[in-house]
């Protein structure tokens, strides 16, 4: 299948082509950026959180914890300065509830649409997705991690990126075009 450029309308694209002719409406789709990994027993992961009968409201929609790739030879200091990064990512999850698209965001078909699917836009995507399926109710957030790739931050800097990213979302929600922001984006 081939889809014109940019990761929301990829995405968009992808979830109509998997569609089930005459099938129940009630499948669940995974949205994995293609430097994530993820574990092992995935789907096992998913079908028992997003169905837990204990919960008293549905499970529309859900996220891995966040973990990034160790390099070989990677000393201890950024070894330890990743797992810091990891966890302040999931924590903020757990304290606000938005996970991002490196964790691979899962949502239920009906639930998907019924937000619009992503919003096609150059950069946040995942973000702006999380925010409309928060209006929604909270995400379940499996304990089981995504690995996801940790070259940005190794070539560019832990901090820096950390650091930026979330320049970017308190620009983002002071009003600062998205356009804008994939262009600060693409410097970090």
């Amino acid at each position: 299948m081939k889809s014109a450029r940019g990761r929301g309308r990829q995405m968009n694209a992808g979830a109509t082509s998997t569609m089930r002719r005459g099938g129940d409406g009630d499948d669940v789709l995974v949205f994995l950026h293609a430097d994530s990994t993820l574990p092992k027993g995935y789907d096992d992961v998913i079908e028992r959180n997003l169905n837990d009968e204990t919960s008293r409201k549905p499970r529309e929609w859900g996220a891995f914890a966040f973990k990034m790739s160790e390099e070989e030879g990677e000393g201890f200091g950024r070894a330890l300065t990743k797992r810091a990064i990891e966890f302040g990512t999931n924590a903020r999850c757990r304290l606000f509830g938005m996970p991002y698209g490196d964790q691979a965001l899962v949502i239920r078909r009906q639930t998907f649409n019924s937000v619009g699917g992503f919003d096609e836009l150059p950069f946040m995507e995942d973000y702006i997705m999380a925010e409309k399926l928060r209006r929604r109710g909270s995400p379940v957030l499996f304990r089981a991690p995504v690995k996801t790739s940790g070259r940005r931050w190794d070539e560019r800097g832990l901090f820096k990126v950390t650091l930026m990213n979330q320049v970017i979302v308190a620009a983002y929600k002071l009003g600062v075009p998205v356009s804008k922001l994939a262009e600060w984006y693409k410097k970090t």
